[in-house]
């Protein structure tokens, strides 16, 4: 058996860098030649100007396995993933403020990661893709109530679908439906835009908490898009996650992604029922449930022993959310305001980590504010001699 000695860092580098990470290695130091940009640049979600910087990433489905030849695209310039699931984009230009890297792969929906590019390193994003279940089938005239295993329902109307070119639809329907639920150990990985940013009916950016999504894709035998006709609705509920019935609001308002600024915007509001969340909708892209909050932002760092920087370890916070440290174990994200939390690392969801990190609460941080995470520390592994 081979041994590693925790007080010897060059062996400790080794054990945790290597792993999925290993074909990244070669890549690490590949980036621009550009300064970041200001603090009140990166808190806006428009485009101000473009940089030139790497990103590099994995792309695995929901058991953790590497997909390979998926689509990543940013602004038009694409690549695809290779055999463990790796992609590079090397100093290509895109949005200064806010960078969507958009994934798509035959038979699942496809993914949207979104964070504030630095043009002096390199830019690593990790995804995990949903596959599409076998779709629901019914005819257009009569409308059909789908029920999932854990009560979320989707009773989507008769007489009420409509080509993309906007003529009626009259023949069979296939609804693809997902709810993806906070309980998921995934979630954060999931989610589309992946920063849960938003905007309110006052035009006000929000980083938002959410309480559940649903997505539903509607379309022909031919696989030709459809969607809900003017003047109907189809209504959703949402079953509320376990971990979230005690601390779920009684409404809030309803959310849904757009995918021409991969920003989620608000429209209505969603009431509480019992264990459900229930509403109407006209028209079908992910919805969410979320409760808005304003913007602050968080910088931190994440360390192995013996002070190694954690390079590209996921970092896992309570409500979800997920952030990926860059080359040097940093991360400078934008967080919600007035809204505590803990964060950790957790090696069930990072290749080659050992150990849990202590756990870190951030407290409720005022708007506009740059807090300073204390350090994130991944203990040394155990080492036992014996004869």
């Amino acid at each position: 058996m081979y041994h590693i000695n925790p007080q010897n860092p060059k062996e400790m580098k080794t054990l945790t860098l290597r792993a999925t990470f290993i074909v990244l290695l070669s890549f690490l130091y590949l980036v621009g030649c550009r300064k970041s940009e200001s603090d009140t640049e990166q808190l806006s979600p428009s485009i101000q100007q473009t940089i030139r910087a790497t990103v590099a990433g994995t792309v695995v489905d929901e058991s953790n396995k590497p997909l390979a030849g998926v689509k990543v695209e940013i602004d038009g310039q694409s690549t695809t993933t290779d055999f463990t699931g790796t992609f590079l984009l090397n100093k290509i230009y895109m949005s200064a403020s806010r960078c969507a890297v958009k994934f798509t792969y035959p038979g699942y929906y496809m993914g949207v990661k979104c964070f504030t590019p630095k043009s002096d390193r390199s830019n690593f994003v990790k995804v995990v893709l949903i596959k599409k279940q076998a779709p629901y089938s019914f005819n257009a005239t009569t409308g059909i109530t789908i029920i999932l295993p854990n009560g979320t329902t989707i009773i989507l109307p008769a007489n009420g679908y409509v080509t993309a070119s906007g003529s009626t639809y009259t023949g069979m329907v296939n609804a693809s439906v997902y709810h993806l639920t906070p309980d998921d150990p995934n979630f954060g990985l999931k989610i589309p835009g992946g920063d849960l940013l938003g905007i309110d009916l006052s035009g006000n950016k929000k980083v938002l908490q959410s309480y559940g999504m649903i997505n539903v894709e509607l379309t022909d035998n031919n696989g030709n898009q459809l969607q809900i006709a003017p003047g109907k609705t189809a209504t959703l509920k949402y079953a509320i996650a376990l971990s979230q019935l005690s601390s779920a609001p009684n409404s809030m308002p309803h959310w849904f992604y757009n995918e021409k600024t991969n920003l989620w915007n608000e429209e209505g509001t969603i009431t509480r029922n019992g264990n459900f969340y229930e509403t109407t909708v006209s028209h079908f892209t992910w919805w969410n449930c979320d409760y808005p909050y304003g913007l602050a932002r968080i910088q931190g760092k994440v360390f192995f022993c013996n002070n190694i920087p954690a390079a590209f370890v996921l970092v896992t916070f309570s409500n979800g959310y997920v952030l990926t440290t860059d080359m040097n174990g940093q991360y400078d994200v934008i967080f919600p305001a007035n809204l505590s939390l803990t964060c950790q690392v957790l090696a069930s969801n990072n290749n080659g980590v050992i150990n849990n990190s202590p756990i870190v609460t951030i407290p409720a941080l005022s708007i506009g504010q740059i807090y300073n995470v204390p350090d994130l520390n991944i203990p040394c592994p155990t080492l036992v001699k014996g004869r």
